[in-house]
């Protein structure tokens, strides 16, 4: 007897095969469908707020983490730091701002020419689908900036006490390599417990990080400023007044 392919099962197999990456697909992008920005507390007082509000103060230190979100889908998170006394450093971890103009402006995902202010990086955002940008932001001492600084620019080997870390990220990768970095380096400024491959998980946990502010930008809506409840502030080693956090 010949041991002829069954037609039947042939047939079938393309139709396994479609299913099977459906299935994939779909359990995939139901890790992240939600609405925009599922997580601001109703508790935090927000207030309308003009561009100037975004303005860097060169004399103090403060970490900024971006978190865009799509209708549907968060799309992408980036670092920005402000140093005293040295350039910013804006790490857009497998993104594309000034991609064209690679290896002249960036460097290993960091934007060593004219890294962006808010404003412009907000501009450059609005070509893409993003219904949504949170900025979350903690001052910074200057040494805490300094250090952060000189890890972000220079990365580390594998010898450091936080391990090996480089700036250079795939994409698809970016929430991995900032909630990575936050965890290994900045724990002295926010406590990340886990490594998230979605910026949906990893803005979750910041909201719990008493950070000084959220800045949040809706498509087509005025940008908005809110600040920690004063029982969300309670017992942190950052904690400040209200009227402190608003200035």
């Amino acid at each position: 007897m010949s041991n002829r392919p069954n037609p039947v099962s042939s047939s079938n197999d393309p139709i396994k095969f479609f299913w099977c990456i459906f299935i994939v697909v779909a359990f995939l992008i139901a890790g992240c469908i939600h609405m925009p920005a599922p997580h601001l507390p109703s508790s935090w007082k927000g207030m309308a707020v003009e561009p100037a509000y975004f303005a860097d103060n060169p004399q103090k230190g403060r970490l900024q983490i971006i978190v865009a979100y799509g209708l549907i889908v968060e799309n992408h998170v980036a670092l920005r730091l402000v140093c005293p006394g040295r350039q910013v450093i804006f790490w857009d971890p497998g993104g594309k701002y000034n991609l064209k103009k690679a290896p002249h402006t960036r460097r290993d995902d960091l934007i060593v020419v004219d890294p962006p202010d808010l404003v412009t990086y907000l501009e450059f955002r609005e070509r893409f689908d993003d219904e949504i940008v949170e900025i979350f932001e903690w001052e910074l001492k200057t040494d805490q900036a300094v250090r952060l600084h000189d890890i972000l620019k220079n990365g580390t080997a594998e010898s450091h006490p936080g391990g090996l870390f480089k700036t250079d990220t795939a994409g698809f990768f970016c929430s991995i390599a900032v909630s990575s970095f936050l965890k290994q380096f900045a724990s002295d400024v926010v406590t990340v417990s886990d490594t998230y491959f979605w910026p949906n998980d990893l803005a979750q946990e910041l909201y719990t990080q008493n950070p000084d502010r959220v800045l949040f930008f809706r498509r087509n809506h005025v940008p908005m400023a809110y600040i920690p409840s004063p029982s969300a502030m309670y017992g942190s080693p950052n904690t400040k007044s209200i009227d402190q956090k608003i200035r």
